[in-house]
């Protein structure tokens, strides 16, 4: 058994040894199950010397937790730790945050650490910076690190992100989530949203992730979203346009076929009063035209 105790002697916490393996693995367990900061922020002494997070622990010792906050940096060292986070370098990354380099600090340009790595698909390094309790839902112009992760397609970073809580409902003059993973035919990461509760019928922009599926002829989209109750009849509040009629307008047969069968109201008429039909015969879409005919 391991006893952890602060400088006056004063026991916080009793851990059986066969629940470790070294120092790290032990400050990794009282921040999971102690409330404790993250390991970056935690010193572990035996007889006053401080432990190395390699260090093995095989036999019951008394160690002493020294707790610490992120230092403040200079501009540069901050722009260092998010110049890390872009290229991948999590080694690096480990050593800035054991400098106790603060995660949550943006670059000049307004870029976190995480939203770095969240761009550039870097899984670990992400999974390190949201150990250091990175701020998940902090935007960096707008677009928080799910987004990031949605819109250039790492839906291994969107799951990390999702497991641990993002906001998939955060949004901006950007976007949100589910709308950008959608626009790129993202099947995966939209699964991923809408199975995390992200909101199917939002509007942002003026359009529905719907809206955006129908409008880039994502058909396989199109279909998750319909089969999980997407609202193909929400009207945008710009121009007036449906799932259909964005459909229409961009030639999307399939997915005309998929929202007229899944109940789209063909009468719906854009604020210049034109239907999907009306969008059909003035683009001379001969394909589109029968669709919606028989449809009526």
């Amino acid at each position: 058994m391991l006893r952890i105790a602060n400088l006056a002697g004063e026991e916080l916490a009793r851990i059986p040894l066969d629940e470790l393996t070294d120092v790290k693995s032990l400050k990794q367990l009282l921040q999971r199950t102690h409330g404790f900061p993250p390991r970056f922020r935690q010193q572990l002494l035996l007889n006053e010397k401080i432990l190395d997070d390699a260090f093995k622990l095989e036999t019951p010792v008394e160690l002493q937790l020294v707790l610490l906050t992120f230092s403040s940096t200079s501009q540069p060292q901050t722009h260092e730790l998010t110049a890390a986070s872009t290229v991948a370098s999590a080694s690096e990354v480990e050593s800035m945050l054991q400098a106790r380099h603060d995660p949550n600090l943006a670059d000049p340009l307004g870029m976190t650490p995480l939203a770095a790595a969240s761009h550039g698909g870097h899984v670990e390094t992400a999974r390190l910076l949201l150990e250091a309790e990175a701020d998940i839902n902090v935007s960096s112009n707008g677009v928080t690190p799910l987004m990031f992760a949605c819109r250039r397609g790492y839906n291994e970073v969107v799951q990390l992100l999702l497991e641990a809580r993002a906001d998939t409902n955060f949004a901006s003059e950007r976007g949100v989530a589910l709308s950008l993973a959608c626009g790129r035919g993202n099947l995966a990461a939209a699964r991923l949203l809408l199975q995390a509760g992200a909101n199917k019928n939002a509007m942002n922009g003026g359009a529905t992730a719907l809206m955006i599926a129908s409008a880039w002829g994502e058909t396989e989209v199109v279909s998750l979203l319909l089969e999980t109750r997407a609202d193909p009849n929400l009207v945008g509040p710009v121009d007036g346009t449906t799932a259909l009629i964005s459909a229409t307008r961009h030639g999307s047969a399939d997915v005309v076929f998929l929202l007229l069968k899944a109940g789209a109201d063909t009468d719906i008429q854009t604020k210049a009063g034109k239907t999907a039909l009306m969008e059909a015969i003035e683009a001379s879409d001969s394909v589109m035209i029968e669709l919606l005919r028989e449809s009526r």
